[in-house]
């Protein structure tokens, strides 16, 4: 019930705390519709993930990524055009990304089961596993130096980006993997 989760609440809200996550934009807007929490001190993974690139000058490899999304010649006959616009990846493909051999696999779940309990048994390993993943990216972010205390305001922007109001599943413009642009400015 709610009142069991106050608890949880009032810690994902304390800005002292600081809370890490990989695409938190559906856990934030779960939690600000739903529970009426707002949280703060986010570091958000994903956003690590794409100031990472630019760090490690990735220009080609970012335009590669878009092709799947755009047009092709667009990209190369346009290059300038492109090169604020990043490609999301998941968590497992942002582990493969940065070396990891040991991730633990993004297994599908059955998403409308998380409100049944007991949970099942797949929900509770992929929770096990994305715990486990972000632990991993984390502590690798933290020793290549690639997480700043700059990035704490494009994180925020980024998970709250869904305040107004919560995403649907037909709606392909909140689903499309390419970041909203002046996140990380």
């Amino acid at each position: 019930s709610p009142s069991n989760l106050q608890s949880l609440f009032s810690i994902m809200e304390l800005p002292s705390i600081q809370k890490v996550c990989f695409d938190g934009r559906m856990d934030h807007s779960a939690l600000f519709h739903g529970h009426s929490t707002t949280m703060a001190n986010v570091l958000d993974l994903q956003i690590v993930n794409v100031y990472s690139r630019v760090v490690r000058g990735e220009p080609d490899k970012q335009l590669a990524r878009l092709s799947p999304c755009l047009l092709p010649g667009n990209i190369a006959s346009n290059r300038a055009h492109y090169l604020k616009l990043h490609k999301l990846i998941s968590l497992g493909n942002a582990m493969k990304e940065h070396g990891f051999r040991n991730a633990r696999t993004d297994g599908a779940v059955d998403h409308t089961q998380w409100m049944c309990r007991p949970l099942l048994s797949d929900n509770l390993q992929y929770t096990a596993d994305k715990v486990y993943n972000i632990g991993l990216l984390f502590d690798h972010f933290v020793q290549k130096g690639y997480i700043t205390p700059p990035l704490l305001a494009p994180s925020m922007k980024y998970v709250r980006l869904w305040s107004d109001a919560q995403p649907t599943s037909m709606n392909v413009y909140r689903s499309h993997p390419i970041m909203p642009l002046k996140i990380l400015e």
